[in-house]
């Protein structure tokens, strides 16, 4: 099944419109997840109860923030409506272009591909001259985009790969996670080691995705199987848990010496008992 648009509008650039449709790069995973079934095999409902347990109709409910721990203010409903009244993006303007080394892309919080939209003609053409600009400048477009309406925005960069354009969306700076400082430093000894095991020890090839299948589908599907047929669900064992690694550097050293822990000594096969003759 051919994947569907998730928006579509035009990219705005020394004032012409190119026409485009973005699409994301990965499907969905909640047709994997497992529903949450009551004792008579149906599907449970969600139902709204307050802080003492009370069933309360959604129709009642309000909106509201948590301005303390545990405090919470109810919005007014022309503030919800302010809030919630994004316009969808229609034309993507550039912010400006920024050298793509410099993105970070690692944060990406979604990934999409942006194609001509085929019910404008001549659109193809426009997003060819747009992919080789990007591509031979080396440059990204940064841009702010609310893909739909109501929905919160993003930012979104624009870049050229062999594939054709691409776009990162990316979260403000007050989004990211603070997290625990790590100082990496130069060592190059570290680094011709760690390349000598990967020879030695690895096989080192381009990325194929086809190559790679997710384990868990796999139990999934089987458990399902199993169960829709009636037959008993195997639970495969828990993965042995690793033991405490040593220094990274004295075990790359040791594995390029030819060193490694002794082997425990295979336990000694049993003795076929001779047959005796009646």
């Amino acid at each position: 099944m051919a994947a569907r648009s998730t928006w579509s509008g035009a990219i705005s650039f020394a004032g012409f419109p190119i026409p485009v449709k973005a699409y994301n790069v990965t499907k969905s995973r909640a047709s994997d997840s497992l529903k949450t079934l009551a004792p008579n095999g149906e599907p449970v409902r969600q139902v709204l109860v307050d802080s003492n347990g009370e069933p309360v109709d959604r129709a009642e409910c309000g909106k509201g923030v948590e301005i303390a721990k545990g405090v919470y203010a109810t919005l007014a409903p022309e503030a919800v409506e302010a809030i919630q009244s994004a316009e969808r993006t229609v034309t993507l303007e550039p912010e400006h272009f920024c050298e793509l080394d410099s993105v970070p892309l690692h944060l990406a919080s979604g990934s999409f591909r942006f194609l001509p939209n085929d019910k404008v003609p001549g659109a193809e053409k426009s997003v060819q001259t747009l992919w080789n600009g990007l591509r031979a400048s080396g440059k990204a477009m940064v841009a702010e985009w609310t893909p739909r309406a109501g929905s919160r925005d993003s930012i979104i960069v624009l870049y050229a790969d062999e594939e054709g354009i691409a776009g990162a969306q990316l979260p403000y700076a007050d989004e990211r996670n603070e997290l625990p400082k790590f100082e990496p430093a130069v060592d190059e000894k570290a680094a011709q080691m760690f390349k000598q095991v990967i020879e030695a020890s690895y096989e080192a090839r381009d990325f194929n995705h086809e190559e790679h299948a997710s384990t868990w589908k796999a139990r999934r599907n089987a458990a399902v199987e199993a169960a829709v047929e009636g037959k008993p669900v195997e639970i495969p064992a828990a993965p042995a848990e690793a033991a405490d690694t040593p220094d990274l550097l004295a075990a790359m050293a040791a594995a390029l010496d030819g060193e490694s822990k002794p082997k425990p000594k295979a336990k000694a096969k049993p003795k076929a008992k001779k047959e005796v003759p009646a």
